[in-house]
């Protein structure tokens, strides 16, 4: 049985922007989303936080009308880093609404 199979929301691939914010901080931030599920989601961003650090997430489609608008609050589960400058972050969200 491979990773997919196992999964009881399996990830959906999507690429869109991103707004996030990173513990307390005030100000939002962009990203590019990857994927994501019902339970999770994975963005690339310029930031490097620790693990279990708390994330706001308010995903922006735009035109693209197949993704949903939505608001999450979350924390960091897995980073992997990219460059020196862009990781991507996986994040199990524990509160998803509708914008």
């Amino acid at each position: 049985m491979n990773d997919t199979e196992k999964r009881l929301f399996p990830r959906i691939q999507a690429m869109c922007p991103v707004l996030y914010r990173l513990g307390e901080d005030k100000s939002w931030k962009v990203a590019r989303m990857y994927n994501f599920s019902a339970t999770g989601i994975q963005f690339q961003c310029a930031d490097e936080p620790a693990l279990s650090t708390s994330v706001s997430i308010h995903v922006k489609p735009g035109s693209k009308k197949n993704i949903p608008e939505l608001i999450a609050k979350g924390s960091v589960i897995r980073i992997d880093k990219l460059s020196e400058q862009e990781f991507l972050l996986s994040c199990q969200l524990r509160k998803v609404s509708s914008s």
